[in-house]
């Protein structure tokens, strides 16, 4: 009977050692999870204020870009007015070459004072607007566009 009893004893002793193996196994397993969750967390947290950085930057230049475009505009605008002036006083009087020279010079006076008064985004606004009013006729100037550009590019 003693032998059972040691038996039965022995038994119940590798039992808990195999329960406290598995036991330690499981902290193991939890801890390493845990540990494995920090990782992917930290990592995407990175990735994230890496993202927003980045997209500040752009945010950032694409503010820049508008203004320095709109700077070129408003020059341009005010170059083309000069010039206008240049133009009528320097033109003839009378006569046909005086009528195309004041024409000439409206035009660029309006060009002009049209691009010193909008910015970029209020142009793309316009152009947007004149294409839904006349669409065949951008159709038309957009292929007409390509079709010459395709010409020169392809002479050089």
């Amino acid at each position: 009977m003693a032998s059972d009893q040691e038996q039965h004893s022995h038994n119940n002793g590798i039992k808990q050692n195999i329960d406290q193996a598995a036991d330690k196994a499981h902290e193991k397993v939890d801890q390493a999870r845990d540990q494995a969750k920090e990782v992917v967390h930290d990592t995407v947290s990175q990735f994230e204020q890496q993202m927003q950085d980045i997209q500040t930057q752009v945010q950032q230049a694409s503010i820049q870009f508008a203004e320095q475009a709109d700077h070129a505009t408003t020059v341009a605008g005010e170059r083309m007015v000069n010039i206008s002036h240049s133009l009528r006083g320097s033109g003839p009087a009378t006569g046909l070459r005086a009528d195309v020279a004041e024409r000439a010079a409206n035009t660029l006076e309006q060009t002009g004072a049209y691009l010193q008064h909008h910015d970029v985004s209020g142009m793309r606004s316009d152009l947007e607007k004149l294409i839904r009013k006349f669409p065949l006729e951008s159709v038309l100037i957009g292929v007409g566009t390509g079709f010459w550009l395709a010409r020169v590019l392809r002479n050089k």
